[in-house]
């Protein structure tokens, strides 16, 4: 997990088996509807979608307390339906589903529409609080370290902010975890995979402006 340069609209980047993951976290949207595509759009996150995805292979993840039902419905429609032809004859036959695919084709500016489709197989949205995020970071780390699951997670939230942008790998963080009493489990192997086994990661995120806040601390 490491921070970016360029890292406008983004929190970190993760890779996990050579696979590149970009991961923005949003407290929330200041309208009841939640994220509609229009204030993601104010927000730059379409924006920083379109940019991000550009890199073959990469996916781009989203968190927030508030819903993002437009992109979220459609991400997820087109990852269950990966033909083309099928998503448009099934799923853009409703008259809002298209509207909502039109504003997004134009604001990722795609000349065809497959494309729009395909960027959004690797789109990923999860609605969630502080609360379940801290709870989650908790039962995770249980299942992979010997010693009191909570104190590492407050261990790795320290490391984190100690290590403000510079790149966290597996030797670092097992050494860091070491020296506060805490090892893998036996079965648990100290490869990096270990760590990014879930999604969301249960480290840290990095807001744009460089200020560090735990998973538990949403920008």
């Amino acid at each position: 997990m490491e921070p970016l340069p360029d890292s406008k609209g983004i929190e970190f980047k993760l890779t996990r088996n050579g696979a590149i993951q970009f991961h923005q976290v949003k407290r929330g949207a200041s309208r009841s509807a939640g994220w509609t595509l229009r204030a993601l759009g104010k927000e730059g996150v379409l924006e920083t979608i379109n940019v991000r995805l550009r890199e073959p292979g990469t996916t781009f993840h989203l968190m927030s307390y508030s819903p993002a039902v437009d992109l979220g419905e459609l991400a997820d429609h087109a990852k269950t339906i990966p033909d083309w032809s099928e998503f448009h004859a099934s799923i853009l036959q409703n008259p809002k589903r298209k509207r909502i695919f039109r504003e997004l084709n134009d604001a990722w500016q795609n000349a065809r529409d497959e494309d729009t489709h395909s960027m959004l197989q690797r789109v990923y949205f999860t609605s969630a609080g502080e609360g379940f995020v801290t709870e989650e970071n908790v039962n995770r780390l249980g299942y992979l370290v010997d010693g009191n699951p909570a104190t590492a997670s407050d261990v790795l939230q320290a490391l984190t902010l100690r290590e403000l942008h510079k790149k966290l790998d597996a030797k670092l963080i097992w050494q860091y975890l070491a020296k506060h009493g805490i090892s893998p489990r036996s079965s648990t192997s100290t490869d990096v995979s270990i760590f990014t086994t879930f999604d969301p990661p249960f480290f840290t995120t990095f807001d744009p402006g460089g200020t560090p806040s735990c998973l538990t601390g949403f920008s």
